[in-house]
């Protein structure tokens, strides 16, 4: 019964919260990428690698590999958004991969 009448007042105090809310039939958008890149220079992508404990970091092979905490993400999965670690207009950064 504390359940019910906790959400009932939680509802009563921040009704934007449950009007935004989604439908249980809609579906949830996904995380968006969240990798991170150094902007680096580069004049090639082979100027380019990953780095990170979890290879999350786009960076230049003349930088020092960054170190990062070691708690993977799905998010970091750079082939679930079809991106690579490139060279962009003079700096490394995360890229779509057109191979």
């Amino acid at each position: 019964m504390l359940g019910g009448a906790c959400c009932r007042e939680t509802a009563k105090a921040h009704p934007a919260a449950i009007m935004n809310a989604p439908a249980p039939h809609e579906a949830v958008p996904e995380e968006a990428f969240c990798g991170r890149s150094t902007g680096g220079s580069c004049s090639a992508d082979s100027d380019c690698k990953r780095g990170g404990c979890s290879r999350e970091v786009c960076q230049s092979v003349d930088e020092e590999t960054l170190i990062t905490s070691c708690r993977w993400r799905d998010c970091y999965d750079p082939k679930k958004y079809n991106l690579r670690c490139g060279c962009v207009n003079g700096a490394c950064e995360w890229k779509i991969n057109e191979q």
